[in-house]
């Protein structure tokens, strides 16, 4: 695996960890699971497209 593909399995994981914090807060877990994934997804991707315009300067 390479170093980006690396650094989105660890948001998305951090994301379905924290999930179940943001599920119970808002009294509603399917929620904050899927809050959980959909928010480390999306910062997987900015720090993957940040790494790509960074590479080809």
């Amino acid at each position: 695996m390479t170093k980006s593909k690396n650094m989105a399995v660890a948001f998305m994981g951090s994301g379905v960890a924290l999930g179940p914090v943001l599920g119970l807060a808002l009294d509603n877990l399917a929620l904050g699971m899927g809050l959980g994934v959909a928010l480390g997804a999306g910062i997987a991707t900015v720090f993957h497209a940040a790494a790509r315009v960074k590479d080809l300067d």
